[in-house]
């Protein structure tokens, strides 16, 4: 790998993407010798970028054991799309009557719609609170397709949503769904780490 002017800021995007991909199991400890020998650095801006990611609460610091992806539960899962739902239903409170407006082409993602909802809200404490939880959905989101039906066309629903009263319902009705299904989608990431564990299909 070519070593790029900015070890740190080199180390931190490929934790962030990696993590963000679901690359690592459930609850692996990061090893920090480790990943600078795979990222051709020194140890030092590796750890910066663990202590950095950790303090966004993407990966885990255990005082005294080190850094480990996060051992993602129902109940995390859970509280995580609890959360989105409740800053997009305050970037809508401070949005007009109208809903998102975005072309088709315009989101290709879930999160891309929703960070123009919450971008809409010209709030940068929101925009910035959105951004972190996007990167802890990133790898749950990745599986929904294993374990929802018709996701793209749930997308496409959503970006024909006008007024905000129909975007709160449907934003309700995704979530709910997504609750619902909290331990298949769980399953799933699991599945895609390498831990055996059976995907339930909703």
């Amino acid at each position: 790998m070519e070593k790029d002017r900015d070890p740190f800021g080199q180390a931190i995007c490929a934790v962030r993407q990696r993590v963000r991909a679901g690359r690592y199991v459930l609850g692996e400890r990061l090893a920090i010798t480790e990943l600078a020998n795979d990222l051709d650095l020194s140890a030092t801006p590796v750890r910066e970028a663990l202590s950095r990611l950790s303090g966004e609460g993407l990966i885990e610091d255990r005082r005294g054991q080190g850094y480990f992806a996060w051992r993602l539960d129902v109940v995390d899962l859970t509280d995580l799309y609890e959360l989105q739902g409740a800053y997009l239903d305050i970037a809508l409170s401070r949005a007009g009557a109208r809903g998102p407006g975005l072309e088709p082409s315009a989101a290709a993602s879930a999160e891309d719609l929703f960070a123009h909802i919450v971008h809409q809200s010209h709030s940068a404490a929101l925009t910035r609170a959105n951004r972190l939880l996007a990167d802890r959905l990133a790898a749950p989101r990745r599986v929904e397709e294993r374990v929802l039906s018709d996701v793209e066309g749930e997308l496409s629903a959503l970006l024909g949503v006008v007024e905000i009263d129909d975007l709160r319902q449907e934003l309700a009705a995704y979530h709910e769904r997504r609750l619902s299904s909290g331990r298949a989608i769980v399953a799933a990431l699991r599945s895609q780490a390498g831990q055996d564990e059976n995907i339930v299909p909703q």
